[in-house]
């Protein structure tokens, strides 16, 4: 029975009858769940793209993920997450797997953290996983030094090092200007590599650029480049000999050149000297020639003379230097101005006229000559000189 003299407790036994008695109704949400975030590659090269990813659902039933972000930082608003910086939006590229994708640039070099925030379509409530932490790299290559010549080089490396100081072990190839087919490999240890050759390297007049790329083990990439000069002159070309010859006669010619590059000529550097017809300018034929293997800044000069018994005429004589590439291409470094030279044909004829005593010449016997001649005698000779300029007589 209920007590006479409480009809407070009366009151309190009929709220919690209405309270018991009543049927009521939740709506229970929950934010997204955030599994399985990956990002790749880790580390990452600062020249490189990367990756994030990750597996994202909604538990409601009937409800589903909205947006799904990767932020540089979060802050939480309530019994949601609100996202401050947003970096990119994650596409839902099959399965409740999102993805997107950044240059490592966007970061700079470093530890970076990040998050994935998503929110759903039907309350808005968003959840946050993270921070994830990568880091991105850089490799820089402090120093490139080449020895050898035109015919091969040997490329030698030092201070190869990540962004944080530390050095690199890896590997190395290089090249030359765009002749990446060309190339050398060598083992970096330590920061530093050396002994890498270019065998038969494709040189160009002027500049030239030496590319070195390094690996780590890691798959983390960095280059370096350094430029030497390739070049030559003729300084002057001069004949030593006389400018108008006869055919047969000796003919010589006076080179001096230089180096005006930065690596020794090899081989396939040589100095020559040249002439053509002036009649046939694409009849060029060869003079001389010399290989001098000149060091950078080194100056010669190079003589050469012989007997020259072509068909009279004109001849236009040259000095050039000229490289030949490995498939046996020329290019030629330095050309001079041209020398031309004469070329005569001269047929002497010698008549004989008489003696002092008048007898007569030419004596038909030896008993007549013995009569008619005295060693020491005066003989008059008429002599008579035909001289062509051309090979036509």
């Amino acid at each position: 029975s209920t007590p006479s003299n409480s009809s407070a407790a009366s009151d309190v036994y009929k709220r919690q009858d209405a309270v018991v008695g009543a049927t009521n109704s939740y709506d229970v949400n929950f934010p997204p769940e955030i599994s399985d975030v990956m990002i790749y590659p880790n580390p990452v090269d600062v020249d490189s793209n990367m990756f994030f990813n990750a597996t994202v659902t909604d538990p409601d039933l009937g409800d589903s993920v909205d947006r799904v972000l990767l932020c540089g930082s979060v802050s939480k608003e309530g019994i949601s997450w609100k996202c401050n910086t947003k970096l990119c939006e994650l596409v839902n590229v099959a399965n409740d797997h999102y993805s997107c994708a950044l240059p490592a640039s966007v970061f700079g070099t470093g530890t970076h953290e990040v998050y994935i925030w998503a929110n759903d379509t039907s309350h808005g409530l968003a959840n946050v996983s993270g921070p994830h932490s990568f880091d991105v790299r850089q490799i820089y290559v402090g120093r490139l030094e080449f020895s050898g010549n035109t015919g091969s080089i040997v490329v030698s490396g030092s201070g190869i090092e990540y962004d944080n100081g530390t050095s690199v072990n890896g590997y190395v190839t290089c090249w030359l200007n765009e002749r990446s087919d060309v190339n050398c490999s060598a083992q970096v240890n330590s920061g530093s590599f050396s002994n890498c050759m270019i065998s038969s390297p494709y040189l160009q007049k002027g500049s030239n650029t030496l590319t070195c790329v390094v690996e780590d083990q890691l798959g983390l990439m960095g280059n370096g480049t350094t430029s030497f000069n390739f070049n030559g002159i003729i300084t002057s070309f001069d004949s030593t000999t006389n400018t108008t010859i006869g055919q047969g006669d000796l003919l010589g010619f006076s080179t001096n050149f230089k180096n005006t590059g930065d690596i020794e000529w090899g081989s396939n550097v040589v100095v020559e000297v040249l002439y053509y017809p002036i009649t046939n300018p694409n009849q060029v034929n060869l003079f001389c020639l010399q290989v001098p293997r000149l060091i950078p800044e080194e100056s010669r000069n190079f003589e050469c003379s012989k007997y020259f018994d072509r068909d009279p005429g004109k001849y236009a004589f040259f000095s050039r230097i000229r490289y030949i590439d490995p498939e046996g291409n020329n290019l030629i470094l330095s050309q001079s101005d041209i020398i031309e030279i004469t070329v005569l044909r001269v047929d002497v004829e010698l008549t004989y006229i008489g003696l002092d005593y008048g007898a007569v010449l030419p004596c038909t016997n030896e008993t007549v000559c013995d009569a008619n001649y005295t060693r020491g005698d005066l003989m008059e000779v008429l002599v008579k000189a035909k001289v062509w300029t051309t090979p036509y007589y």
